[in-house]
């Protein structure tokens, strides 16, 4: 069996892990004490995959959760869910990080990784085959963002042959309290083109307007954006946890969306997502699926004008012929051919697992590399460099150990890959221009 580990960083971290192992056990027929209800041999057949067995027959997650401070572990052990979890899985310091990129690289976090990964190598021992990491963690926090930069150096350098994903939600100053979050966005985003081997981009901007706009909440609050990021992370993982026809795995996914080491960032979007007064209204069929979860305004992280998709994989869940899904993915490619880059054949990948998600008959999960991922990086390479400039709030992460010149490679790193993206969509525009 293919054995993942999770690895939850930060408040943002534990609280969206949390949601998608609350939904992840409610698939499998998990109680909130890890023990199996049910008889479906299905259910059960691949919860190696993110779960150990116990002596007693209970499931508990393979996942480890960590914070500078206690508090947001102690609202994830209070929950009803709180109890599927392994005491020695929650991992916490005392002062915190300050929202200090530096605290979390360079100061407490360096003692807290230690014990970190300590706990990692007990778990890889316990693993038939072990697959690799998943991280959960947001970009603007202290925690989140520099306790995960280390993390993902130490752990590359120790298990560099293993492939590491992660979820990174990108700050948004919609829904932002923290002055600094340019700062630790761009610092993390270096070691996640240097030490993570996929990254799913999500951005709390866009998971705001889904909520305001499709599911019509009027005051969205994190726990309405980590639903979402629930949604998303449950259907990239499904076909890890569950057989089905045209299945995959995040490595075979990875070989096809990958085409260039540096660009391995993603973009998603999940369908349906509707309002409760509006269910009655909608048709739930896989054309109305597809075209959904791929209208740019459902996806989780805003994409910019002149956006293509390089490659991209669907998952498709519940009940769904896959001759169906040839016929839509296939029409997808032709309605809409100019928002995919005309060198890449057959660009999307498909998935079917018949297993439905929680809440849904049928669902369809998207991620994709597209090139219009690059305006979330210039939007927070631009307040990133209007601090900068000023020198302000510098001091804070100098006195901590890092190096001005440490800002200026990050950004210049951010802006590299940016052109790369640029390339492809200037590349391709300059073709058309020619024909």
């Amino acid at each position: 069996m293919r054995e993942i580990i999770s690895l939850h960083s930060g408040q943002c971290g534990n609280h969206i892990g949390h949601k998608f192992w609350t939904s992840v056990s409610q698939e499998h027929n998990l109680n909130p004490n890890g023990g199996f209800e049910g008889d479906d041999p299905v259910r059960v057949q691949r919860l190696p995959v993110f779960y150990t067995e116990s002596a007693t027959g209970r499931y508990v997650p393979r996942a480890i959760l960590f914070d500078l401070e206690p508090g947001s572990l102690n609202a994830v052990r209070t929950d009803e869910w709180g109890s599927l979890y392994h005491p020695e899985s929650f991992i916490f310091g005392r002062d915190g990080a300050g929202n200090n990129w530096a605290k979390g690289y360079k100061g407490e976090g360096e003692i807290l990784a230690e014990f970190i990964i300590d706990r990692v190598r007990k778990l890889t021992e316990m693993c038939e085959c072990f697959m690799g990491f998943k991280y959960f963690h947001s970009m603007g926090g202290g925690t989140g963002s520099g306790l995960t930069s280390l993390l993902s150096v130490k752990l590359k350098n120790e298990f560099a042959d293993r492939i590491s994903t992660s979820y990174s939600i990108y700050p948004s100053q919609i829904v932002s309290d923290v002055v600094v979050e340019p700062y630790n966005t761009v610092l993390t985003h270096q070691r996640l083109i240097e030490n993570v081997d996929q990254c799913v981009c999500i951005e709390n901007e866009a998971l705001f307007r889904i909520c305001s706009e499709k599911l019509l909440i009027d005051d969205p609050n994190y726990n309405d954006l980590n639903r979402l990021v629930g949604y998303l992370a449950c259907g990239i993982t499904s076909s890890l946890r569950f057989p089905g026809q045209l299945n995959v795995d995040l490595r075979k996914v990875a070989v096809n969306l990958i085409p260039f080491p540096r660009l391995h960032f993603y973009c998603g979007s999940f369908a349906p997502i509707i309002s409760l007064n509006a269910d009655d209204y909608i048709q739930h069929s896989v054309a109305a699926l597809t075209q959904q979860a791929f209208d740019h305004n459902h996806m989780m992280t805003t994409l910019g004008p002149g956006a293509k998709y390089i490659s991209c994989s669907v998952t498709y869940r519940g009940d769904i012929p896959s001759q169906e899904v040839d016929i839509q993915t296939l029409r997808i490619q032709q309605q809409y051919s100019e928002s995919f880059l005309k060198w890449v054949p057959n660009a999307i990948k498909t998935g079917i697992v018949n297993i439905p998600q929680v809440g849904f008959k049928t669902s369809a999960t998207v991620f994709g590399n597209n090139t219009g991922i690059r305006h979330v990086f210039s939007k927070v390479n631009d307040n990133f460099e209007a601090m900068f400039n000023k020198n302000a709030f510098v001091h804070w992460y100098t006195n901590a150990g890092v190096e001005e010149q440490e800002f200026s490679e990050a950004s210049a790193n951010m802006m590299d890959l940016v052109r790369e993206y640029e390339r492809w969509t200037e590349d391709e525009d300059d073709e058309d221009d020619e024909e």
